[in-house]
């Protein structure tokens, strides 16, 4: 077990995190900017099991459960949000009567849509190799998709991004987004430099990036 103690950082303020990246953030104690714990629970082989958010007080905020296959490979993330009164920084709750809070929170679930749902959900798809080939986020009636192909040296050469709003969405069709890659490699194998070439399927306009790296060796 790991516990973590984050320091409040009253400069920071809270603001919504995106679905996509929520895992990461939670894990990482983003959302205590009034302090708190994250406490991590190991498996057998050293693999993160369960996760738990808690603020100064002690009250659990967020947790994530992690499930492996038995060759080690993460295979679902579920995270769940105790959206209770205790998400609220303790001088904004202690200015609200406490018959007045639950009403409080609804409005903020209201506002903030799927961001504020209590469930979301990560799963994982592997190719022969051990690479990932897919993965699926869930939260609430939305479900967004990533495919990746990968080339000789192992990099990844494509990558499909798609988006499938549920029904109470605003958004009433699939939008795909999708990216290749293009390396040159160094004499060991590695790549140095990575052209990125992307665009929505359905449109001609394509956009390009490229990054270059140096590689030192000892």
């Amino acid at each position: 077990m790991r516990i973590r103690t984050v320091p409040p950082r009253p400069e920071r303020r809270q603001v919504a995190i995106g679905v996509s990246i929520s895992f990461e953030t939670t894990m990482e104690g983003e959302v205590l900017t009034q302090g708190g714990t994250v406490i991590t629970v190991f498996n057998d082989w050293d693999e993160p099991a369960e996760c738990e958010v808690r603020d100064s007080e002690g009250h659990l905020l967020s947790r994530i459960s992690h499930q492996y296959n038995d060759n080690g490979q993460l295979i679902k993330e579920v995270l769940v949000r105790e959206l209770s009164e205790f998400w609220f920084p303790k001088e904004f709750r202690d200015q609200i009567p406490p018959e007045q809070r639950e009403s409080a929170l609804e409005q903020i679930r209201a506002r903030m849509g799927t961001q504020m749902a209590n469930n979301a959900e990560r799963s994982y798809v592997y190719n022969e190799v051990g690479h990932m080939a897919e993965r699926y986020l869930k939260i609430g009636d939305d479900v967004q998709s990533m495919t990746c192909k990968y080339n000789e040296q192992g990099d990844t050469s494509e990558m499909v991004v798609g988006m499938n709003p549920g029904a109470q969405s605003a958004h009433s069709s699939e939008a795909y987004i999708e990216l290749r890659h293009r390396y040159k490699y160094d004499e060991h194998g590695n790549w140095i430099e990575q052209t990125s070439l992307s665009h929505l399927r359905g449109q001609e306009e394509v956009n390009t990036s490229c990054v270059r790296r140096q590689v030192s060796y000892y």
